[in-house]
């Protein structure tokens, strides 16, 4: 998928149907947060503080739809936290293949067990800058967790899930946060809601009954430039 810069306009929360806390019952989503070592500071950003913010951005991105994200570090012992949908996610420096060429992320979706979240940190430290690097790290992030709830690689027209964010998006990542249209919001709790959630660190998760909106085993979150900020 391509993230094309243009001057769109940045769409208001309303406009992506997002669906407010306590509608529904609160889902719980574990990340087992893996981050590799490579030279972080060759991307010229203090990666620590970004990490923490992009971290707290996923939180508040999910909390709108009333899914809590609690975070573990993959490398300790998981903590029994009762029923739960455990997802491995990995930072990493990009590969220096052809594979995922241009990619700042990629998620398999039908997967159901292993890494099903790799986010390329290094690429999106380099192309977003340091008023960006947090909210973009954030955003994609956010954006791959979504494809494995939903069991998915299908997107939205707006928002979150847009194949193809735009200056106007990346603005609005910058003051707040990009939301879920209505559509996902409610196929992700539906999702949670439908499918046998475990209370091990190492599930096998059954495959939703909802129907998936491609059929591809990897979902790639690319771009073609971030405009920074002059």
């Amino acid at each position: 998928m391509s993230l094309a810069c243009s001057r769109a306009a940045a769409s208001p929360e309303a406009e992506h149907g997002v669906t407010t806390p306590g509608q529904r019952g609160t889902a719980r989503v574990v990340i087992r947060l893996r981050v590799d070592n490579f030279n972080w500071r060759a991307a010229g950003v203090p990666f620590r503080s970004v990490l923490a913010a992009a971290l707290a951005a996923v939180n508040r991105i999910f909390h709108q739809i009333d899914v809590q994200i609690a975070w573990q570090d993959r490398a300790q012992q998981p903590a029994q936290a009762g029923r739960a949908e455990y997802i491995e996610l990995q930072l990493e420096a990009a590969p220096p293949s052809r594979e995922h060429s241009g990619s700042l992320a990629y998620s398999k979706p039908f997967a159901t067990s292993g890494i099903r979240i790799h986010v390329f940190a290094d690429r999106i430290m380099r192309v977003a800058g340091p008023d960006l690097a947090a909210p973009l790290l954030g955003h994609v992030m956010a954006h791959e967790i979504a494809h494995v709830l939903e069991r998915s690689n299908g997107h939205s027209a707006t928002g979150l899930m847009k194949a193809n964010w735009e200056a106007g998006d990346y603005r609005e990542m910058r003051s707040r946060f990009l939301g879920f249209e209505a559509s996902d919001a409610e196929w992700i709790q539906t999702s949670l809601s439908t499918r046998p959630l475990e209370t091990t660190a190492d599930p096998v998760i059954a495959k939703s009954e909802k129907p998936a909106r491609g059929s591809e085993p990897v979902e790639d979150l690319r771009f073609a430039a971030v405009r920074r900020r002059r």
